[in-house]
């Protein structure tokens, strides 16, 4: 089974909508022996789960599931794989930290009902980044 290898220091951003990573979380993909990792650094920030506020006592988006959001929020921001290798892995880390059946396929099912949002917004804050990047050289 995959695995963090490290628990979540973290601390509450000023707007106190988010957190900011005090050290780097380490995420071993498929097997805790897998070398596909996924390293979120330091520094990096991140809203828990984008869970509509009346879903809260549901759908903590600070609980059992917080690992799987940081990651997920993570990879959306980088767009290091692909949207539904992004969404597999939430599901997968999900499953890792015990959260349970229904709150982990509900928890999938917004994703992938509502994540081409985030994803798409994510995608023109990187292409932007990118063309500030090139205007430099």
């Amino acid at each position: 089974m995959s695995g963090f290898l490290n628990p979540i220091r973290a601390e509450d951003c000023v707007d106190g909508y988010c957190r900011v990573l005090l050290e780097n979380v380490v995420y071993h993909v498929g097997s805790r022996s897998s070398t596909d990792q996924i390293v979120v650094p330091a520094g990096f920030k991140w809203d828990g789960g984008s869970v509509p506020r009346f879903l809260w006592p549901l759908l903590d988006p600070w609980g059992s599931a917080s690992k799987a959001f940081l990651l997920h929020d993570y990879l959306y921001q980088t767009q290091q794989r692909s949207r539904l290798v992004s969404d597999a892995i939430f599901m997968e880390a999900m499953e890792v930290l015990g959260v349970g059946f229904v709150k982990r396929k509900l928890l999938y099912r917004g994703v992938r009902l509502g994540g081409w949002v985030a994803w798409g917004q994510h995608k023109k804050e990187l292409a932007a980044k990118s063309a500030v990047l090139e205007d430099c050289k």
